[in-house]
């Protein structure tokens, strides 16, 4: 078990890293990034008649609860990749979050119920001398 003062520690730095991310982006990007190869549509390219395709990016994403598939330009390519690089970390890093506050919450339950544990004990050891001392 990791000393709870040091969840706290790593908890600070992980809300400083979203933080940061989230502050300091020019946006995140919810969506995926993907090469795919498909044929253009004109009769007179050789995509048509042979089993040459085009390569587009298309970034695939959610919108008003569909899922919305669009090609990138290759001009605009690594700046998106890059948004839904960012997109991707944050919500890693929020998971983190989440799951050492779990951690750190049922630390911090253990060694409450330890001290009120102990703190009974005392209270129930005076009041036996307590008694023994009225007879």
């Amino acid at each position: 078990m990791i000393d709870p003062t040091e969840k706290v520690r790593t908890l600070q730095q992980k809300v400083q890293d979203l933080l940061q991310v989230v502050e300091h982006g020019e946006g995140l990007v919810a969506g995926s990034l993907y090469a795919a190869r498909t044929r253009c549509g004109r009769q007179a390219c050789k995509c048509m008649t042979s089993d040459y395709r085009h390569m587009n990016r298309c970034l695939s994403f959610t919108q008003w609860g569909k899922s919305r598939t669009r090609t990138i330009p290759d001009a605009l390519a690594e700046d998106i990749r890059a948004k839904t690089n960012a997109y991707r970390h944050a919500r890693t890093t929020r998971q983190t979050i989440a799951r050492i506050v779990a951690e750190l919450l049922k630390d911090i339950d253990n060694l409450i119920a330890g001290v009120a544990r102990n703190g009974q004990r005392k209270m129930l050891a005076a009041l036996t001398e307590a008694r023994k001392g009225k007879k």
